[in-house]
Order: C-alpha cells, then sequence, then structure tokens
C-alpha cells in the first residue's frame, strides 16, 4: 500500500476501539480476573472510548492494521504456481530462440549493421555500444560469433533447466491451478499479525502475553482482524502453536546461558545453536520445520 492510498477498515470503528481497551490498563475493570476481558470488550463499553484521547494507542493499532491489510493484498493477488511454471517455461523457449539467432547472426551481418553514416554522434555512441554487447567481429569473414548477449541467454536456459525441478519440490503440487506462490513462501497475513501483535503487547507491563483462546493477545488479533476484514476469525490453533515456539525459545536462550558459562559447551552449543535456528525460523514462517528444497 503506496503512502498516497488511505487505509479504509472495512470493519465497524467499534473493532478498533476493542483493540485499543487492550491497550489501556485503566479499562480492565478487575485486573487480573476472567470478568475483566468481558467486561472491558463489550461494546457497549467500547463506544464510551473516545479516541482523541488514545492517539498513541490508536496510531499503534493503525501501523499493525495497515501492515495486515497490505499483506492481505499481496496474497490476494500474488501469481499461482501454474502461472508461474507458465511464464518461466516461455522465458526459456524465447531465450532459446533468441539465442540460436543471434548466435547464427554472422560477421557480414555484424559488418553492415556497424556501416553506419549521417547519424548523430549520440545515437552512433548508443548503435556501437548495442552492437558491442552482440559480441564478435565486424568483419564479415567471421562468422557465427556468440557474443555476450546470446551467452547470457543460453546460460539463463541452462538455469532455469536447473532450478525448474527444485522450484517444483519447493512449491508441491499446483491443486487445480490456484496454489498462491505468496502462501508457499512467506508467513502467512494472520502469523504475522500474531508476531505484531504479541511483540507490541509484551511491552505494556499490565498484559500478560499468551496463547490463551481468552487472553489479552487473542482478543486484540481478532479484535484487529475483524477491523481490517469486517469478518470474525478465530486464531486459537495459531496463537497456542506461536505461545509454544516463544517458550521453546525462551527455554533454549536460558539454557544456551547456562552452557556458556560451563565447560562442556562447544558441541552441546552447537545442538543448542541449531535447535534456536529452527524455532526461529518457525517463528518468522509459521511453519513446524524448515521446508525441503
Amino acid at each position: 500500500m503506496s503512502d498516497e492510498q488511505i487505509f479504509e477498515p472495512r470493519g465497524a470503528e467499534i473493532c478498533l476501539k476493542q483493540a485499543i481497551a487492550v491497550l489501556v490498563p485503566q479499562f480492565s475493570a478487575v485486573q487480573g480476573s476472567r470478568r475483566s476481558n468481558k467486561i472491558r470488550h463489550a461494546p457497549e463499553f467500547a463506544k464510551k472510548i473516545d479516541l482523541s484521547k488514545y492517539v498513541r494507542e490508536k496510531a499503534l493499532c493503525e501501523e499493525i492494521a495497515v501492515s495486515y491489510r497490505e499483506k492481505l493484498d499481496d496474497e490476494a493477488n500474488a501469481t499461482r504456481v501454474k502461472d508461474l511454471f507458465e511464464q518461466l517455461d516461455q522465458i526459456r523457449k524465447l531465450s532459446e530462440e533468441l539465442g540460436r539467432l543471434l548466435q547464427v547472426l554472422g560477421g557480414d551481418a555484424r559488418f553492415l549493421l556497424a556501416t553506419i553514416y549521417d547519424v548523430p554522434k549520440s545515437t552512433f555512441e548508443q548503435i556501437a555500444e548495442q552492437l558491442e554487447r552482440l559480441g564478435g567481429s565486424l568483419y564479415p569473414d567471421e562468422r557465427h560469433a556468440e557474443g555476450p548477449l546470446a551467452a547470457q541467454l543460453n546460460a539463463l536456459v541452462a538455469f532455469l533447466d536447473l532450478y525448474r525441478p527444485i522450484l517444483v519440490r519447493r512449491l508441491g503440487s499446483d491443486r487445480g491451478g490456484r496454489t498462491n506462490v505468496w502462501r508457499k513462501i512467506t508467513p502467512s497475513p494472520a502469523w504475522g499479525l500474531i508476531g505484531q501483535s504479541w511483540r507490541l503487547l509484551s511491552t505494556f507491563k499490565h498484559i500478560k502475553v499468551s496463547g490463551d483462546r481468552s487472553g489479552d493477545v487473542s482478543e486484540f488479533v481478532c479484535a484487529l482482524h475483524k477491523w481490517v476484514t469486517g469478518r470474525r476469525a478465530s486464531f486459537s490453533k495459531a496463537l497456542t502453536l506461536y505461545a509454544s515456539l516463544q517458550r521453546q525459545r525462551k527455554r533454549l536462550e536460558t539454557e544456551m546461558e547456562r552452557h556458556m558459562r560451563g565447560c562442556d559447551r562447544n558441541e552441546k552449543l552447537r545442538q543448542l545453536q541449531r535447535k534456536l535456528g529452527d524455532v526461529e525460523f518457525s517463528l518468522h514462517f509459521g511453519f513446524s520445520k524448515r521446508p525441503s528444497s
């Protein structure tokens, strides 16, 4: 979403107010009780929130909401796997044909192209530069010189021949020609929303970040999602996974610190670092393990 575009949420403003209510300590009627969430976020209570008094909280919510909308739009408009392979196959075919034509462009043809008269100096220099890219000699007795441009095209063909099967394994099967490339190579918008919300709420002392279905993170994420899209959604499974990964990361970091103070740190540290790297990867992408390539 460009700076000129205006973010227009599809949900009601009450959803934004419910998200803001999570960030403001005094909106908890009974701190630490199960009743507090229900009282704090009841629609009739949220309606009383004056947004002009909570400019900072509103800006924080809008920043996450705009990012979420951008990712949703990117996912919706992403190339389908079927189209991607068709484009790559077309590039390969045309590159091979053009490279072959350039290779058979003999020296006599290049000599003819190089005999340029009655043109401005700037135009002559541009043409000479392009002729140099074609490669080969400008004399008619030297034929079939490949030239750097043809060599690059042939290299592109060879690259696509090698890379295409790797890409097929990475992206997997194309279900009905509708498989979205974006979903295969990036975190889902929902996972990004959870991550941003978790990091923001972790900076507020009165908020206990957790994967609980009725917890603050869940309510904040659900409220923002509804404000952006106008639809309800459940994030309980993704939140549970995210919270589990956060606990794993904290445990591994603590264990690494302990082993760094000990003597048996080399091999054990390497094992912990690998495990921590896997957890960090999963926290970023939302995959339970690194995809094979």
